[in-house]
């Protein structure tokens, strides 16, 4: 019972280091990218991201960036 719990309890820590750690494994351009294409398809308007993003999985999931221009 003992390995079961020491088992159970490597496994959720490796599950949140990985949590933690895969969105600055991946480029920002990705996210770039597909923030773009999914604000340009849900306002109907080109949008276009001239700044950094950052993005930060806790306490939630979310994305900051700046100058972003939205076509008129």
């Amino acid at each position: 019972m003992r390995k079961l719990f020491f088992g159970a309890l490597i496994f959720i820590v490796v599950i949140l280091i990985a949590a933690i750690a895969i969105p600055f494994l991946i480029p920002n351009s990705v996210y770039k990218s597909a923030i773009e294409d999914q604000l340009t398809q849900e306002l109907g308007r080109d949008v276009q991201i001239d700044g950094e993003i950052s993005v930060s999985p806790f306490p939630i999931l979310k994305a900051k960036t700046e100058r972003v221009t939205i076509a008129n």
